[in-house]
């Protein structure tokens, strides 16, 4: 199924750099483009028919490319199905367009960024269709807008092969502000949080209940949000009966405030005995993680959890 998505997303080819060269190309990227270029090429997400011509533009089937290449990487999969495209020129809104795509290909969707959080000057100029993935983009920090004054998208200008390989390197590298490189993406960190709130029993004595929080909690929340919790046992998540109980946790959303800190909301599933076989809900609680990327990993720095119940 993934193949099959991405064969129809990306247009794969087998063939590339056969459109003919623009005069003024380069063999060496951009000084401001250079560092990141060559990271990307040290880290295997350059095909070599592409490192070169840098400032040439870039067409869909090189982009293409690019997108396989970051897809087998991150994934461990390997493309075997490719189609040909002509040699269509990429614009930057087409661009953003497809890497809004491969986030979701690959697992990491950029769906939770906030969207129009900034307005671009030439915000008439683009297309309806790309309104939505150019804004995505920018808040994701994987494009941002030109060096012009004023806050610019040049929408409909060339984007070059520099341009592509240095958006590549911030899907997939964390030093370039993005979420690819992690050892867990942060949902799955999130709801093996939620998995292990039915485990801490606070039906039970303090000192007992404290250390249910301490042997379930310690590797997922700062140190001071364990100390709080076990000094205070009566305000930590966890079960605090024996039915219902918190079943998992179902992200439904992420919002990310900076380069180490994600806002992770979604819903508590409660359930019973009844609804062990039927996997539905006796109800429903929201809870919002503050998550933070720390250099051990991911760790939760607060936790809120609604009253009302669903």
């Amino acid at each position: 199924m993934k193949k099959r998505i991405l064969a129809l997303i990306f247009v794969l080819t087998l063939t590339i750099g056969i459109m003919p060269l623009s005069a003024y190309a380069t063999d060496s990227p951009s000084k401001w483009a250079t560092e990141i270029v060559n990271a990307a090429i040290g880290a295997g997400l350059v095909p070599q028919p592409l490192q070169s011509k840098y400032t040439q533009t870039m067409t869909r089937a090189e982009f293409c490319a690019l997108a396989a290449t970051l897809y087998e990487t991150v994934t461990g999969m390997r493309i075997t199905e490719r189609i040909s495209l002509p040699d269509d020129k990429l614009t930057r809104e087409q661009a953003a367009v497809m890497l809004v795509r491969l986030a979701d290909s690959v697992g990491s969707p950029l769906t939770g960024y906030k969207i129009y959080a900034t307005v671009f000057s030439d915000e008439a100029s683009i297309s309806d269709w790309a309104a939505d993935a150019v804004h995505q983009v920018q808040e994701a920090g994987i494009m941002v807008g030109v060096e012009v004054e004023g806050c610019t998208f040049a929408p409909q200008a060339p984007y070059t092969r520099e341009q592509g390989i240095i958006t590549i390197m911030r899907l997939y590298s964390d030093s370039y502000d993005n979420f690819f490189y992690r050892e867990k993406s942060v949902v799955d960190f999130a709801q093996e949080f939620g998995a292990l709130l039915q485990e801490v029993a606070l039906m039970v004595p303090k000192e007992v209940a404290a250390e249910n929080i301490r042997e379930k909690y310690s590797n997922f929340v700062t140190p001071e949000m364990l100390k709080r919790w076990t000094d205070n046992p009566e305000v930590a998540p966890g079960r605090a009966s024996s039915s219902p109980w918190p079943d998992r946790f179902e992200v439904s959303g992420l919002e990310k405030l900076s380069r180490e800190e994600v806002v992770v909301r979604g819903t508590i599933v409660w359930i019973t005995s009844t609804e062990i076989a039927s996997g539905e809900a006796a109800f429903t609680q929201f809870m919002v993680l503050n998550v933070y990327k720390r250099e051990t990993g991911w760790q939760i720095g607060e936790v809120n959890i609604a009253n009302e119940i669903k």
